[in-house]
């Protein structure tokens, strides 16, 4: 019934605002920037809570549970706050919108996955709210509640 229960759905565990700079560099000289593309979004990680496994361990009075890895579930890019800073002038038209928005994408992207804190917090967060759900059918029982990260 426990390994039931907390497997009904997935879990995000961990949202946080994001801003950043992307780079445009020229395609014949890599050092120099073309444009800047500031912009913000959202970013999410959290648990697939359908690969969670729970181990009984009678000898240690223990409910293991084996949390998967955890891993980012969204980057939501907010395409109004793109804002420019142009440093060659051809570049200074409505036609560049698409190129800067799959840039500022995939700089978000990079930068999010780059951030170990990210998925440290969302790990922590996920421990917390699995112990909040199993806590109180495990309270009685005399055994208590271990974490294992899954492979």
């Amino acid at each position: 019934m426990l390994t039931k229960m907390i497997k009904d759905s997935e879990l995000s565990t961990y949202s946080m605002p994001y801003n950043g700079i992307a780079e445009k560099h020229n395609e014949k000289k890599t050092e120099k920037t073309e444009y800047y593309v500031s912009y913000k979004g959202t970013v999410e990680a959290g648990i697939d809570m359908n690969e969670i496994k729970i181990r009984k361990d009678d000898e240690q009075k223990l409910y293991i549970i084996i949390i998967p890895e955890t891993k980012l579930t969204k980057t939501n890019l907010d395409e109004k706050s793109l804002d420019f800073m142009f440093q060659n002038k051809k570049y200074k038209q409505d036609t560049i919108f698409a190129e800067a928005h799959n840039l500022a994408l995939q700089d978000f992207e990079i930068e999010a996955n780059n951030n170990k804190n990210i998925i440290e917090c969302a790990e922590e967060n996920a421990k917390t709210v699995i112990r909040g759900l199993v806590e109180p059918f495990t309270k009685d029982t005399g055994y208590a509640i271990a974490f294992e990260k899954g492979k």
